[in-house]
């Protein structure tokens, strides 16, 4: 039975041997990943011994004194590597070793849940959305992130981060989309509304009175032939006068 020296090792921790000594050439099998220019016998009595420099990110790495390593792949996804430095004698041998471990996940996406949902965006505003991705065996929750159609001022971040485009006359309509990086089958959308812009009348309803007109910059004084009020008031908005003189507001 082999010595199990440590479990889940963080960095800087030994991977086999002891501290000083290491265990003997004779005891590493021939066939060795981590010793690959073993050369026994000529080595049977050299000592070595390996220190991790990193660790896998997911997973559980197990190693032994004899220079063997298990490594438990439960939720884990993907390549997942860890480095080792390897001693012989006491000195360095060459650079860290890579052990790279191909990962068949078992795991899969049943649901993408995009909030908020619906959402309501000022024109040139922005509004932050979020993405749940559920399912089996612990999956990637990463997500890509599109809209549609596309317009311009309009944009969205790798982390969802919707710009809306400048308010127009018309109501716009977006649909904001995460699609699970594990499984491109899986997505869910919120449907995005931009309000269409707001005008302020100039001048209101009421101040709308004859002899005077009205431009950009205030008001501007003067006399129209036959001016008597207002005869006409078309939503609130247009002014006509008794005498035909057409008052149109300016935003």
């Amino acid at each position: 039975m082999l010595r199990n020296l440590n479990h889940n090792p963080a960095a800087g921790k030994r991977i086999l041997g002891t501290p000083r000594v290491g265990v003997l050439g004779s005891a590493i099998p021939t066939d060795s990943y981590l010793y690959p220019s073993l050369d026994l016998p000529g080595d049977a009595t050299k000592f070595y011994r390996g220190w991790v420099v990193t660790r896998p990110a997911q997973g559980v790495l197990t190693t032994y004194e004899n220079g063997a390593y298990e490594y438990d792949s439960t939720g884990a996804v993907g390549q997942q590597s860890f480095t080792v430095q390897i001693y012989e004698q006491g000195a360095t041998l060459g650079s860290p070793i890579t052990v790279t471990i191909d990962v068949v996940s078992n795991a899969t996406v049943s649901s993408v849940t995009v909030t908020p949902d619906p959402a309501t965006v000022a024109g040139d505003g922005l509004r932050q959305f979020s993405a749940a991705v559920t399912g089996t065996n612990s999956p990637p929750t990463t997500v890509t992130w599109s809209y549609s159609p596309t317009t311009p001022g309009a944009s969205i971040s790798a982390g969802g981060l919707f710009q809306a485009p400048p308010a127009t006359t018309g109501v716009q309509t977006f649909t904001v989309t995460a699609t699970s990086t594990f499984d491109g089958t899986k997505s869910d959308s919120a449907t995005v509304t931009v309000p269409a812009a707001t005008f302020t009348q100039y001048p209101a309803a009421s101040d709308v009175r004859s002899g005077v007109r009205y431009g950009a910059s205030g008001e501007l004084t003067g006399t129209m032939t036959g001016g008597a009020g207002v005869g006409l008031l078309v939503g609130g908005k247009i002014g006509l006068t008794l005498d035909g003189q057409l008052l149109v507001p300016i935003q």
